[in-house]
């Protein structure tokens, strides 16, 4: 008498064929209408070919450069060439004001922390470590214990 249940060998697993993906042909109600571009200080373009080539038709698309960009060599971010110059003047303005804010407090007290300063300026804990930090690495303050309980004063 022959015991199957002991048999370890298993029939193979049957493999179910699989339906493709397949993206169905756009229709008229899909292509969108010619685009509108304009840029600042400039007249509206209207664009009349459609963005997207019609099945079976290929298109050439011209090559566009990448905006140049350049770093700041404060903050080492990259700013596109084209950002105006005076969104990006006012802001570093702010900064440099709230910045002069830390270090008159700083004056005024023998130390401050993070807590101090997002009182006085009403900031978020975050912001108001990285202003710190920015202050502690241009030697305009000079940061005394570890990360979880700094303090700064005047170097």
């Amino acid at each position: 008498m022959s015991d199957d249940a002991g048999d370890a060998s298993a029939p193979p697993p049957v493999e179910t064929p699989r339906a493709e993906a397949t993206t169905p042909p756009e229709t008229p109600e899909s292509i969108p209408e010619p685009e509108t571009v304009s840029t600042p200080g400039a007249e509206s373009t209207v664009v009349t070919e459609p963005a997207v080539a019609l099945p079976g038709e290929s298109r050439e698309v011209p090559s566009r450069s990448e905006p140049t960009t350049s770093a700041s060599p404060s903050s080492g971010t990259t700013i596109p060439e084209n950002f105006p110059a005076r969104g990006l003047a006012a802001r570093r303005a702010r900064q440099e004001t709230k910045l002069s804010k830390i270090i008159d407090l700083a004056k005024r007290q023998e130390f401050i922390t993070n807590d101090d300063v997002e009182k006085l300026l009403h900031i978020s804990n975050a912001t108001a470590t990285r202003y710190l930090n920015t202050l502690a690495k241009s030697g305009k303050l000079q940061r005394i214990g570890n990360s979880n309980h700094a303090h700064y004063k005047l170097p």
